[in-house]
């Protein structure tokens, strides 16, 4: 899961810079640069189908990460790959349903 993560990391800062030239002589719409950020974030997990519950949850870690508040305890990352390999398999099951 780490690895997805880098790999997806490493891929946006690569769009971002191939994007930046282009971008040069636009004046920095900082509203909508941090807006685009966050769907820039976003579409490494479109895929697995989120509830609004869920979401809710995943912003909210964001959210405190962001402003230094996420404590040790709070959090265990051993337990992502767990629970996406579950959302990954409820859509399996999902689609075959179809």
């Amino acid at each position: 899961m780490k690895k997805i993560l880098l790999v997806s990391l490493m891929l946006f800062n690569v769009s971002l810079f191939a994007q930046n030239e282009k971008n040069e002589q636009k004046p920095l719409d900082e509203n909508k640069a941090l807006f685009s950020l966050g769907v820039a974030i976003s579409r490494n997990l479109q895929g697995y189908n989120f509830s609004p519950a869920e979401i809710d949850k995943i912003t909210n870690g964001l959210s405190e990460a962001l402003k230094g508040n996420a404590k040790e305890g709070d959090y265990d990352f051993s337990l992502i790959g767990l629970y996406i390999n579950k959302k990954q398999q409820e859509n399996a099951k999902a689609e075959k349903e179809k």
